[in-house]
């Protein structure tokens, strides 16, 4: 209820000898004071941020199986707070916290100045940055631009990785670059303003994506999988032909999902080419339904025309022999299960092109087809609810038809 006694009330609650303090939802009052008084809050939630109770660890009972937890104190409740109300005013006196020694209230102020979107904030976060000496509290920084950067704080990003294309590097780039998730919480999605012009930003946007095609080639496992999916973020099309040349490198098994990942969501003629190519390396069958499935998600019958397409190449897809036609065939078996069978590395090449030339013969109307998805999907939530809805029509018209009849026998 938005009544100015109840908003007069929260701030005489909120206050030391108030009624919520000491209490369990002092910190929610604090936060619905802020809401309802908006501006007119912020003067009294900065003291209660300065001056205010600190989180602490609080023993419980013995016989409780978890023996501590955090309480939070008001000052977390104050800056929760002003994180929602607050703007370019208050830089300056939350700046001055931010620069102290207290180490918690930083934390505090960092995360109020990060929600709010303007130069001033930036500005003040990379000043922060410059003067404090301690590494971890300018690790809490660059992950504020991680969540709040604009895409103009990309070259000062890069210069604090030394350019390398470390895991942090690759996951704060691809968030200031890539969309912001829809379900993301307001203030988590708020971004510092950009001052960009378009030839800027396409020649930032060329450097980011060198760095994440240098991660894709990297030996070690884990910048290679960020830089992949920092390259799924970006949409990043040039990456295919990275993806299947680290997919032949060491750990390259580890790697597997993570390219079928971005492979499936860049959806284009290359990348399904290259789906394709990776089904050789899925041993195990469910590993290649799963491949179809994500062709099917988002081809439908347009996968089915143009795996017959691949039924002609003879490229090889690895040492062993595997040929993409090969692989093009055994996809086909995942949409037609009634189809020819499947290739298996048993088979000679002469028996694979026999396979191959009866895929090429065959239709739909020849068996019939389960689904655009792999086997134990056919029975998918959609078409389960369809079948139902069909069968409850004719029931339907059943019990109308009889009727009809019962009543014309009268």
């Amino acid at each position: 209820v938005d009544d100015p006694e109840i908003t007069e009330f929260l701030e005489r609650a909120i206050q030391p000898g108030g009624v919520f303090e000491n209490g369990k939802h002092l910190n929610w009052a604090m936060e619905e004071y802020g809401r309802k008084a908006g501006k007119k809050a912020i003067p009294l939630l900065l003291r209660i941020l300065k001056e205010g109770t600190l989180a602490n660890w609080k023993t419980r009972q013995k016989d409780d199986p978890f023996p501590e937890e955090l309480v939070e104190g008001t000052a977390e409740g104050a800056a929760t707070a002003l994180a929602a109300v607050a703007g370019p005013d208050q830089i300056p006196e939350l700046n001055k916290i931010l620069l102290a020694n207290d180490r918690a209230r930083q934390e505090l102020a960092l995360g109020v100045i990060s929600a709010i979107s303007d130069e001033s904030a930036k500005q003040a976060l990379l000043n922060a940055y410059r003067a404090i000496q301690d590494e971890r509290f300018r690790s809490r920084i660059l992950g504020a631009f991680e969540w709040h950067g604009s895409r103009d704080l990309t070259p000062f990003i890069i210069e604090a990785f030394g350019g390398v294309p470390g895991k942090r590097l690759l996951e704060i780039l691809s968030a200031i670059w890539g969309s912001i998730p829809p379900d993301y919480p307001v203030t988590m999605q708020r971004r510092f303003p950009e001052t960009l012009n378009m030839q800027e930003e396409e020649a930032l946007r060329r450097k980011v994506e060198e760095i994440i095609l240098e991660g894709i080639l990297s030996n070690e496992t884990e910048i290679a999988e960020a830089a992949l999916d920092a390259a799924r973020k970006l949409e990043m099309t040039t990456a295919i032909p990275y993806v299947e040349r680290r997919l032949t490198g060491p750990s390259s098994e580890d790697l597997f999902w993570p390219a079928v990942r971005l492979l499936a969501s860049l959806r284009s003629e290359d990348s399904f080419r290259a789906m394709v190519k990776l089904t050789w390396k899925a041993d195990a069958a469910d590993a290649r339904r799963w491949i179809t499935r994500l062709m099917a998600e988002w081809g439908g019958p347009l996968c089915v025309s143009r795996l017959k397409g691949l039924l002609d190449d003879q490229e090889k897809v690895n040492v062993d022999g595997w040929r993409l036609c090969d692989c093009a065939a055994n996809c086909l078996s995942g949409f037609y299960p009634a189809g020819p069978r499947s290739i298996t590395s048993a088979d000679t090449i002469e028996q694979r092109d026999k396979i191959i030339g009866e895929w090429k013969g065959f239709s739909p109307t020849d068996a019939i087809r389960q689904s655009t998805t792999p086997p134990e999907e056919s029975l998918s939530t959609p078409w389960i609810g369809i079948g139902l809805g069909a069968a409850f029509v004719a029931a339907v018209c059943v019990v109308v038809l009889l009727r009809r009849r019962a009543v014309s026998g009268k």
